[in-house]
């Protein structure tokens, strides 16, 4: 009987121990990519250091302000940052961290904040600025987020803030601040705000647009001062029409609880909500 007692109490000191996210800290102020260890005392300096370092389901603990222009490693036009891994991404406020793809609103840098598939991100207590694009012809292309594919977005207590897509090619879904194809999308506690869709060919919005089968639960938020205009639009009915808030095409699920929807004005269409779902 012991020796049955002392294999088991063997057997589970010899398993395998869940593994732990750990907190990896990134100081754009203070912080040192070449001597910092990651830790509250000791802080990176640079997303990308701390992105380099992380596995999935660690947390990335951010102060201050990221700006790509700023920081050129891994920034990928028109992408931004890729991110791959299952993560969460953490600020201190949305008036207090701020990841922008450039220094100011609007700027002829191309570029925008972050991009991900099929990963599970989870963004928190900050804000995403400044994202720009031109040229592409990407559908769904967000010029703050582009969610593209599977994977789940979720944006807690964030602001997603001017940010400009002014690409006049024809492709479907294209937003100032998210666009996302398919997967989910949960948002609690944000603002989407002042960011633009300009040149809106086929349907698109100027905060958020979404497609294929997308499902998005938002609760708490505000859509405030977004903008979509339509310039010279192609033929094609409802595939013309931009919204200024949030934009659905093709089978999307929303469930949208106690948001705000104010100031949000589009060319044609639905100044806040657009439903377009065929």
């Amino acid at each position: 009987m012991k020796k049955i007692v002392c294999l088991t109490w063997l057997a589970l000191l010899l398993m395998p121990l869940p593994m732990m996210a750990a907190t990896i800290y990134i100081n754009a102020n203070t912080g040192d990519d070449a001597t910092g260890d990651g830790s509250s005392g000791n802080p990176y300096q640079t997303f990308d250091k701390g992105y380099t370092m992380a596995v999935n389901g660690d947390i990335l603990d951010l102060t201050g302000t990221f700006d790509w222009s700023v920081q050129s490693t891994n920034i990928a036009s028109p992408t931004g940052y890729t991110i791959a891994k299952n993560l969460t991404i953490q600020g201190q406020g949305m008036d207090q961290t701020f990841i922008q793809a450039q220094s100011s609103k609007g700027t002829s840098i191309e570029r925008m904040v972050f991009y991900f598939s099929g990963s599970t991100l989870t963004l928190e207590n900050l804000t995403i600025r400044y994202g720009y694009l031109q040229t592409t012809n990407s559908s769904y292309y967000g010029a703050g987020i582009t969610h593209a594919g599977s994977g789940t977005l979720t944006i807690n207590n964030c602001s997603i803030v001017d940010n400009v897509h002014a690409s006049s090619q024809g492709s479907l879904g294209m937003a100032g601040g998210i666009g996302m194809q398919g997967g989910t999308l949960v948002m609690d506690k944000c603002v989407v705000a002042r960011n633009e869709r300009r040149n809106n060919q086929y349907y698109g919005a100027g905060g958020v647009a979404t497609g294929q089968s997308a499902d998005l639960t938002i609760t708490n938020s505000t859509f405030d001062s977004n903008l979509a205009y339509t310039a010279s639009p192609l033929t094609g009915g409802g595939y013309t029409r931009p919204a200024g808030g949030l934009a659905m095409f093709r089978f999307c699920d929303l469930v949208m609880t106690n948001c705000t929807f104010v100031g949000n004005t589009t060319s044609s269409s639905g100044g806040g909500y657009e439903p377009i779902l065929f």
